[in-house]
């Protein structure tokens, strides 16, 4: 099962000096499920394989912002998490709708807050499937409009010891990144071919507009640069319609996935955009993404 929630968090607001970040939720969502599945909390630490769990940054829902809070201010913020394990998501949505506050209960920079309400049927950044259900309604597509809600960002291949950041949505990137993700967590009957839709993310795809800027992603112990904002990615001479198929299915799993490195921490925070008329828009709606709150086409 394909898991895309919001928790509503109440408690006292954090002071400034001790604001939470994308490491401090993950960190204590662990912690959390820890309690009720920690069989799934050793496979979601594990180095190697997807990232079975995202969990974004905090982002609050009062007038005040944490660096303006005071440790006496009751205040209240929400954190979005994402799964695409059977037994990860069975775990969130056991944890959420615990009937003691005790068993709600997370900490976030050492401040308790405890799980008020979970959203997980409706808007465009809550959602449940399969990966059966995506690839059932999935439809040949020859362009695909996406929103990196958060900062998101690749490694650079740069053939030296040293890392380096690429805040470039390159569509070879983008697509190998949901790609792999699909190939390690999907049925083996749903398993594609990656190589047919690699070679057509390089040289078939291009973005055909975009409105990006750079923002820095607070992980806690250090800051890794990111794009945030919109792209769409076309392919302007057509694709074969078994890969233009798998493109559609992607670019929607990417709601699940999220987008290139550091997801687990709130990074690459993804979801498909639908035009006028398609046929996966029946439900579009303007919201505001627990990322950015100021951000009019994010939720």
């Amino acid at each position: 099962m394909l898991l895309s929630i919001i928790w509503h968090l109440e408690g006292q607001a954090l002071p400034g000096d001790r604001a939470a970040t994308g490491y401090h939720a993950y960190s204590a969502v662990l912690a959390a499920l820890e309690a009720v599945a920690p069989t799934a909390v050793r496979r979601c630490r594990a180095d190697e394989g997807p990232r079975l769990l995202t969990v974004s940054s905090p982002c609050w829902l009062s007038d005040k912002r944490p660096a303006e809070s005071t440790a006496h201010h009751d205040s209240s913020l929400f954190v979005r998490l994402t799964s695409v394990d059977a037994e990860v998501t069975a775990a969130l949505l056991e944890i959420a709708h615990a009937p003691s506050d005790r068993n709600r209960l997370l900490r976030l920079a050492d401040s308790p807050f405890v799980i008020a309400k979970c959203d997980s049927n409706r808007g465009p950044w809550v959602s449940q499937t399969t990966h059966a259900e995506l690839w059932a309604s999935a439809r040949p597509c020859r362009s695909c409009r996406m929103q990196f809600a958060s900062p998101t960002t690749f490694r650079a291949v740069t053939g030296t010891p040293r890392p380096m950041d690429l805040p470039l949505p390159i569509p070879e990137r983008c697509v190998g990144s949901w790609l792999r993700a699909w190939s390690a967590t999907a049925p083996p009957g749903l398993a594609f071919d990656e190589e047919p839709l690699l070679i057509a993310a390089r040289l078939a795809l291009t973005i055909g507009e975009h409105r990006l800027k750079t923002q820095m992603a607070d992980l806690g112990k250090f800051q890794a640069p990111g794009f945030v904002g919109q792209v769409r990615f076309v392919a302007p001479h057509g694709l074969p319609p078994e890969v233009a198929r798998q493109l559609d299915c992607l670019s929607r799993f990417a709601l699940f996935c999220g987008t290139g490195r550091k997801v687990a921490m709130g990074m690459g925070q993804t979801r498909r955009l639908h035009a006028a008329g398609d046929e996966h828009a029946k439900r579009r709606r303007v919201v505001r993404h627990p990322e950015r709150q100021d951000q009019r086409t994010g939720p």
